[in-house]
């Protein structure tokens, strides 16, 4: 593939392919009310986008005495059970591009911080055939924000960082994304990003096809 090229396309799962923060936040505080503590928007905004077992930890620091893994199971069945009973929450434009990707032989892999059992559910729920891997949380020994979860995903795709978009909308996102090379676009959902140089910054996906991808990996490489 010559330079230029779109090669790949990574996406962030919760808060970027799903609008489903709302769903952890909810299950969170739920655990921490439980053991009668009291779930921060300091905390829920410091949880957004972080690995689970920082969210645990935050999770611990308000009050609920459980292990680490404990925290996790019970706070990721709590999204479990909602995406049961409250469906998918697809977030605007992504269904469109996921297949506009798929039927134009674009790779594509979800990188996420949530572990491997709540990411097949949301890479099954998606239209066949989009995602060829799935990286997850619980596969890399360093989650977001550092690079690790993203350099998994080029091993395995193949691709070079040059020729490979990540979709996040997380300040924790970016972070891991663009430290790995990657052409970064966020996509802002729960918490508002400011301007950077880092990455480029998009209000929705909404109406974003291939062709304009394309043309984005090309332009960004011209001007680096």
């Amino acid at each position: 593939m010559s330079a230029g090229e779109l090669e790949a396309v990574c996406w962030d799962m919760d808060g970027t392919l799903i609008d489903s923060e709302r769903y952890w936040i909810e299950s969170e505080v739920d655990l921490v009310g439980e053991h009668g503590g009291v779930w921060t928007e300091q905390d829920a905004k410091a949880s957004v986008g972080a690995a689970l077992d920082v969210m645990a930890r935050l999770v611990i620091a308000a009050g609920v005495d459980l292990p680490v893994e404990e925290v996790i199971r019970t706070v990721s069945a709590g999204v479990a059970d909602r995406y049961a009973s409250l469906g998918i929450p697809w977030r605007p434009g992504v269904l469109d591009l996921l297949q506009e990707l798929r039927d134009a032989g674009v790779p594509q892999s979800i990188v996420t911080m949530s572990h491997a059992d709540t990411a097949t559910t949301i890479a099954e729920a998606a239209p066949a055939g989009v995602f060829q891997h799935v990286i997850t949380g619980d596969q890399v020994a360093r989650g977001k924000p550092h690079p690790d979860p993203y350099l998994t995903a080029l091993e395995h795709l193949g691709t070079s960082a040059a020729g490979t978009i990540a979709f996040e909308d997380s300040q924790t996102g970016v972070s891991s994304a663009s430290a790995a090379g990657l052409l970064t676009i966020a996509v802002p959902c729960v918490l508002p990003l400011p301007e950077s140089s880092d990455y480029l910054l998009w209000e929705t996906l909404q109406g974003v096809d291939v062709a304009l991808l394309r043309q984005t990996v090309a332009e960004q490489m011209h001007n680096a």
